[in-house]
């Protein structure tokens, strides 16, 4: 059994889509008091709405910075292509989820990715093996 979160503030950056929207949603329902912070007005009322609308208390903020979000959606590829991440590829509400077992029980290390923690056993028996891994892994794939 974790921390209990109800009452706890939280602060989310990046709160108008994807990770943190996900996020925030759950700290709501987790009953904790939560701070929202985005660029996108819009996107962030109607999360703010949402968040009401559970029975927590809700706080939003726009942050007009110029930072570059939603990369791949945004990004502009010159011969014409849209970009896309590499997979493996985590969808937002699963980090999301991965964070809220966080905020209940810490622990030093977090890996979202379950097949991820092969990787990390690989490198705590033999580096020069995991190096050798991922290069061959990322060669592969370039």
């Amino acid at each position: 059994m974790g921390k209990d979160l109800s009452g706890q503030v939280v602060i989310v950056t990046g709160a108008s889509s994807g990770i943190g929207r996900e996020t925030a949603l759950l700290f709501a329902r987790e009953q904790a008091r939560v701070a929202l912070a985005a660029r996108r007005e819009q996107q962030l009322q109607a999360l703010e709405k949402e968040i009401q609308e559970l029975g927590t208390e809700v706080l939003s903020l726009i942050c007009p910075v110029g930072t570059a979000t939603e990369f791949f959606d945004a990004a502009k590829n010159t011969l014409g292509r849209k970009l896309a991440p590499k997979p493996p590829v985590q969808p937002s509400a699963t980090v999301a989820k991965a964070i809220i077992r966080c905020a209940k029980s810490p622990r030093p290390e977090v890996i979202v990715f379950p097949p991820a923690r092969l990787m990390v056993v690989l490198n705590a028996l033999s580096p020069r093996l995991g190096d050798f891994v991922i290069r061959n892994m990322v060669s592969r794939k370039a």
